[in-house]
This record gives structure tokens, C-alpha cells and sequence, in this order.
């Protein structure tokens, strides 16, 4: 905390500021999950964007010209006024949220559903009895996708480490 609140000039709200930052937002979660993801896959992933030139540059800028109460990214959005439209210049923030209820159904049919369903009754007849009810149901609600999921990734782990453990 000491260095960051050096590197803020004894600004708390800066200092508090620099060390989420560099103490915990990029160490211990973007770092952290690019670092996993790209060993996982043989991905050899380079930040470049994390010099420590480039870094400690970032943190002398002004903080108004990074961001105010309404806006944030100002600077940025200075620099690349003339280059984007304003349409995408101006949006608010968008998420991304995967199809993953698309995913897991193009991936089960009722008749792996019925078999994970079977792997839960010899564990718990309550939890049996509730995805029984689910699965059985016409017309499926989002949250009753939530529960689907749920199954087919039980269903796959017992696959994987309780079955496949039996049989060998």
C-alpha cells in the first residue's frame, strides 16, 4: 500500500485506486484466468500493455482525464473521436452473456437427461424428485434451464470421476 500510495503522491483515493489495480484487479483475477486459459490450450499470451514504463506513465495522468462521476475511458475517448462513430463512441457498456442453455441442449437429448436424472435418485430422492419435476415440464422457464445445466454438468462429472472410478 506504501507504494501505491507513493506512486499517488499521498492522494488516498488515488493511492486506494492504484493498489486495487495493480495489487488485486490484474494479479489476482485478468492475470491470473489469461494465464490459465492460454497454458490450458498451449497458448503462449504475451501482455504487452503491462510494460512498467507504459504503467507507471498510465498513473501520472490526471485523474479527471480518466474518468468523472458520468463518464469514464476520457482519454480515450478523446483519441479516438475522430476514428469511431459516435453511435459506438457514446454506447453504454455491453455484456456478453454466452448461449450456453443453446449450448447444453444441442448437446443433451431427454435420454442423457433421464440418465443423469438416474445418477441423482440412488444419491437423493428430494433432489430426484425435484429435477424430475423440471424435466418434466413442457414448457421450460429460464430458471429451469439454470437447473438443466446444472444436470448435465453433474452428469458428466459422475460420468467422469464416480463411474469411470467403479468400472476401473
Amino acid at each position: 500500500m506504501n507504494s501505491a500510495l507513493n506512486l499517488a503522491n499521498n492522494n488516498l483515493s488515488d493511492g486506494l485506486r492504484i493498489y486495487d489495480l495493480l495489487g488485486n484487479t490484474l494479479a489476482d483475477n485478468y492475470l491470473v484466468k489469461v494465464d490459465r486459459t492460454s497454458m490450458a490450450n498451449s497458448i503462449e499470451v504475451r501482455s504487452p500493455f503491462l510494460d512498467y514504463r507504459l504503467a507507471e506513465f498510465a498513473q501520472k495522468i490526471p485523474v479527471n482525464k480518466k474518468v468523472t462521476f458520468t463518464k469514464n475511458k476520457i482519454l480515450m475517448r478523446e483519441i479516438i473521436t475522430d476514428l469511431v462513430p459516435n453511435s459506438i463512441l457514446n454506447r453504454n457498456k455491453m455484456g456478453f452473456t454466452p448461449p450456453i442453455d443453446k449450448w447444453i441442449y444441442s448437446y443433451v437429448n431427454d435420454e442423457k437427461l433421464n440418465k443423469y436424472l438416474n445418477y441423482i435418485e440412488d444419491i437423493n430422492l428430494d433432489l430426484y424428485t425435484f429435477y424430475k419435476g423440471i424435466i418434466n415440464k413442457i414448457n421450460k422457464l429460464y430458471m429451469d434451464d439454470f437447473y438443466i445445466i446444472k444436470l448435465v454438468i453433474f452428469g458428466e462429472w459422475y460420468e467422469r470421476w464416480i463411474l469411470s472410478e467403479i468400472t476401473n
